[in-house]
């Protein structure tokens, strides 16, 4: 449903590409492409990847067609400053869990993770959040564990940020350079 809707926004957009300027249609493209994508995303961490192959193809369509070119599309995503699907994901997960770590918020997942009590690891000063034993493929894809995974794979340096949008700036970064080495 995702992909079809999307679909449907990127024909309507490709119909008046020609009358727009590049700013313009980047907005509308972030309106209304990106924010279907990226809504409720992170509900699709370890999906299968025929579904996040799907996703990134509307992605790469609507790269291109924004830039009005027909160049690789890890070149074109790289251009706009947009991360793929599978790490646009963990990029939301991950901001999820620094809120609900440095805020408190949403308070409704707040009981889902905790620290790491491991005085041998002194994983306390790394602040590393404990990662549960699970036994089944979607038991990886829940909160409790899908955020300790991600969260303790960020370097300590992001983990500590003082603010949102310095550990959203570092971690793009951080994504885009492992993109491109």
């Amino acid at each position: 449903n995702i992909c079809k809707s999307c679909y449907f926004h990127l024909q309507a957009l490709k119909h008046i590409r020609s009358v727009l300027t590049d700013d313009m249609a980047l907005s509308v493209a972030v309106a209304l492409v990106q924010s279907r994508l990226d809504y409720a995303n992170s509900l699709l961490y370890h999906t299968s990847a025929r579904n996040i192959h799907k996703l990134q193809r509307v992605q790469n369509m609507a790269s291109r067609l924004v830039l009005r070119d027909n160049s690789p599309s890890a070149a074109a995503l790289a251009q706009l400053h947009w991360l793929p699907i599978n790490k646009r994901i963990e990029f939301k997960l991950a901001t999820i869990t620094y809120k609900l770590l440095q805020y408190q918020q949403p308070s409704y997942l707040r009981s889902l993770i905790h620290h790491d009590a491991s005085t041998r690891l002194r994983s306390s000063a790394l602040q590393k959040l404990h990662q549960p034993f699970v036994r089944t493929a979607i038991g990886e894809r829940a909160f409790s564990c899908a955020a300790p995974a991600i969260w303790n794979s960020i370097p300590l340096p992001i983990r500590s940020a003082p603010s949102i949008e310095l550990f959203k700036r570092h971690l793009k970064t951080l994504y885009f350079t492992a993109l491109t080495s």
